[in-house]
């Protein structure tokens, strides 16, 4: 992802400096903006950091844990300060969860499966896990496919006792991301934990 960013992000955003995850090198300057698509290590090693000098976080981690996301929400109201963490940066994407939302009045089950290329770590994916969410209280069952080479692809089947719905997403390039990080940037609040975009 990040050099997919580094390639693609457009004026008047630019990358001004780098962390490598390998070091603790981490610059005392005031940048407007922090764009995390690293590990739940590397968030909650670098964003309390950021989160102390004000500067706003975006972060893209998945696998975060309900205690990280409480920790960094308690820094964000101690330091007066913002963190947005987005499971997933595809603008339809995250119309596709709205559109879900709307329909799951009329269903009572939902099956989530998704395919993901087999480097992707968390299990299920964080973007999974914002269906999941998006789709309560209904009862959901995940299948999570890891393969060598694939489009990223998040297929929702809705049961009820009389009907059946099917939605699917597919990202063909992960390029379109751009446009969520954009809107991302160009939303920062003042201060505060923000969940999605």
């Amino acid at each position: 992802m990040g050099e997919m960013i580094k390639k693609n992000i457009p004026s008047p955003f630019y990358i001004e400096d780098s962390i490598d995850l390998s070091s603790s090198l981490v610059k005392d300057k005031q940048y407007y903006a922090v764009l995390d698509f690293s590990s739940p290590k590397g968030t909650m090693t670098y964003a309390p950091i950021f989160i102390s000098r004000h500067i706003p976080y975006i972060a893209g981690t998945t696998g975060l844990t309900n205690r990280m996301i409480e920790t960094l929400k308690k820094l964000c109201e101690e330091h007066h300060s913002y963190f947005n963490l987005v499971p997933n940066f595809n603008l339809s994407f995250n119309a596709f969860i709205n559109s879900l939302i709307e329909v799951k009045k009329n269903f009572d089950s939902a099956l989530i499966e998704e395919w993901h290329n087999i480097t992707k770590k968390d299990l299920p994916s964080g973007s999974a896990l914002a269906i999941q969410e998006a789709l309560e209280p209904l009862k959901v069952k995940f299948v999570v496919h890891r393969i060598n080479k694939t489009k990223f692809i998040h297929k929702v089947t809705l049961f009820s006792s009389t009907d059946l719905y099917k939605a699917k997403h597919i990202v063909l390039d992960r390029v379109g991301y751009m446009k969520g990080i954009v809107f991302a940037l160009n939303n920062i609040s003042p201060f505060g934990f923000k969940n999605g975009l």
